[in-house]
């Protein structure tokens, strides 16, 4: 499937669709997973990263297996450095990434509904400080940012 994936890009329905050497598609392999495990398995996101010159290092923590964990980083690093150094940098700063667990990459990736639910308690929680209304906005302004 990975070499599928790098072949597809970020297109899942292509991904899908992408034929298994044994002629079986991604997306009835995924059925067929469903159907043996009982467990709900779906393709929702993807993204290549790759670099030009340097090295794309990943991370998986609390690791089961090889490649099965809890929480799985990538970090790419655009360098001349060396791979070894490169390796261990990246293995460093995907631990600490994979410590703060974040929720996306950036805010646009960020789903509406939750940081509207985060403004509600921020708006709460900075209400009970009995400041005027402006401190409180900035407060709350200043809590959605940090989250």
């Amino acid at each position: 499937v990975t070499q599928l994936a790098l072949a597809t890009g970020d297109d899942i329905e292509a991904l899908k669709n992408e034929a298994m050497p044994s002629g079986t598609t991604v997306a009835e392999v995924l059925t067929n997973n469903i159907a043996t495990i009982g467990e709900n398995q779906s393709l929702r996101r993807a993204k290549r990263l790759e670099v030009s010159k340097g090295a794309v290092v990943s991370y998986v923590h609390n690791q089961a297996s090889p490649g099965l964990g809890k929480i799985g980083v990538l970090v790419a690093l655009e360098s001349d450095a060396s791979d070894e150094v490169l390796q261990g940098l990246g293995k460093q700063l995907a631990m600490h990434i994979a410590a703060a667990f974040p929720k996306a990459l950036n805010e646009e990736d960020l789903d509406e509904a939750e940081i509207e639910r985060e403004r509600a308690i921020a708006t709460e929680k900075a209400g009970e400080s009995g400041k005027p209304a402006d401190i409180i906005a900035k407060m709350v302004e200043g809590s959605i940012a940090k989250y």
